[in-house]
C-alpha cells in the first residue's frame, strides 16, 4: 500500500532525535567501555547507568501503550531499540547487586512486551496509515511475512525468558538465603567465611554485535523515515538536547579514561616501578642483597686460599 500521502504524529518525548541519539551513545559507550576495560585493565561502571537509563525509557513506553496513545510501528522500534541497548550490557563487566536484578527485570519485561507486540499488541494498537513500512535488509511491510517471522521468534524469546527467568529466581532464593546465613552468624557473632572473589570476563562476540547494533540504528531510523514520523528531528528543546549531551559526554569520558589508561599502562611497561614501587625497591634491595653474598663468598675464597698458601710455605721452608 501507498504511504506516500501518510504520515504519523511522532513522540518527541519517547523517541526524538536527542533521546535517539543518546541511546546510541550508550550503545556505543557500553560497549567501548567492555572493550577498553578488557584491554586495558581499566574499571567498567558505564553500563550501571544504562540499566537506569533503559528503565526509564521503558517506563515511558509501558505507560503509552497503556494508555493506547502509541501506534504500532512506534512500539516495533522502540523494543528493538531497548533491546539491543539491554543485550549491549555483555560488553561491560559483571553487574552487580541491585543493578544486576534491575538487569534481568528489564530483559524478561522487553521479551514480554516482544511476545504481546507481536500477537496481540499490533491488533489493539492499530495504525493510522494504510500500512506501516519497516527496514529488514529492504523495504518490507509491518503486517505481512515480517510478522509471522517474529512470531516464530517470540517462542525462542518465550523460552529463553522462562529458562532465565527460572535461573534468576533459583539464583537469587540461594543468593537471599546465604545473606541471610551470614547475617545471622555476625549478629551471634560468629565466624564467617570470605566470599571468593569470582574472575570476570568477557566474550569474543563483540564484532557480532557491533554489526547488530549497526543494523539497529538503520532499522530504526529508516523505519521513522518511511513511515514520515514527524516532530523526531530536531533538538531544539531541553528534552531532547540534554539526554543528548548526557550520552556524548559518557561517550567522550569512556574516550579520555581509555587514552588515560593506555597511556598509564605504557608508562608502566617502560619502567615496571611506576606499577609497584615496593617491588621494585625489594628487587632492587635483593639485587644488592645478592651482591653482597658474592663480594662476601669471593672474599672467604680469597681468604682460604691466602690460608692455604701459608701453609704450603711453611711446610717448604720447613723441609
Amino acid at each position: 500500500m501507498d504511504n506516500q500521502h501518510c504520515h504519523v504524529q511522532g513522540n518527541p518525548d519517547l523517541y526524538g532525535l536527542g533521546i535517539r541519539l543518546g541511546i546510541y551513545f550508550q550503545m556505543l559507550t557500553v560497549q567501548s567501555s567492555g572493550l577498553f576495560s578488557y584491554f586495558l585493565r581499566a574499571e567498567d561502571n558505564i553500563a550501571e547507568t544504562a540499566v537506569v537509563f533503559v528503565m526509564s525509557v521503558g517506563t515511558v513506553l509501558v505507560r503509552q501503550i497503556v494508555i493506547r496513545q502509541i501506534e504500532a510501528i512506534e512500539v516495533a522500534f522502540m523494543i528493538t531499540l531497548l533491546t539491543a541497548l539491554v543485550n549491549s550490557y555483555r560488553q561491560a563487566n559483571q553487574l552487580k547487586g541491585l543493578v544486576q536484578m534491575l538487569y534481568g527485570i528489564e530483559m524478561l519485561g522487553l521479551i514480554g512486551i516482544y511476545i504481546w507486540f507481536w500477537w496481540v499488541g499490533m491488533d489493539q494498537l492499530g495504525r493510522s496509515c494504510p500500512d506501516d513500512r519497516a527496514f529488514f535488509f529492504a523495504n518490507v511491510s509491518l503486517w505481512g511475512w515480517f510478522r509471522t517471522f517474529n512470531k516464530v521468534l517470540t517462542v525462542f524469546a518465550g523460552l529463553a525468558g522462562a529458562m532465565s527467568a527460572m535461573v534468576y529466581g533459583v539464583a537469587y532464593t540461594f543468593l537471599l538465603g546465604f545473606y541471610l546465613h551470614r547475617a545471622i552468624l555476625r549478629a551471634f557473632n560468629r565466624p564467617v567465611e570470605p566470599i571468593d572473589q569470582v574472575e570476570q570476563y568477557t566474550n569474543d562476540y563483540r564484532s557480532v554485535d557491533l554489526a547488530l547494533n549497526i543494523g539497529v540504528i538503520l532499522f530504526v531510523e529508516l523505519t521513522i523515515r518511511w513511515n514520515q514520523i514527524s516532530d523526531v528531528y530536531s533538538l531544539n528543546s531541553p528534552g531532547q538536547f540534554i539526554p543528548f549531551f548526557i550520552g556524548l559526554a559518557q561517550l567522550m569520558s569512556v574516550g579520555y579514561k581509555a587514552i588515560k589508561n593506555y597511556l598509564k599502562n605504557a608508562a608502566e611497561e617502560e619502567d615496571p616501578g611506576r606499577r609497584n614501587p615496593y617491588t621494585a625497591t625489594q628487587c632492587l634491595h635483593e639485587t644488592g642483597h645478592t651482591r653482597q653474598l658474592q663480594m662476601s663468598g669471593s672474599r672467604r675464597r680469597y681468604a682460604r686460599n691466602d690460608t692455604e698458601m701459608n701453609s704450603f710455605s711453611s711446610d717448604t721452608i720447613g723441609r
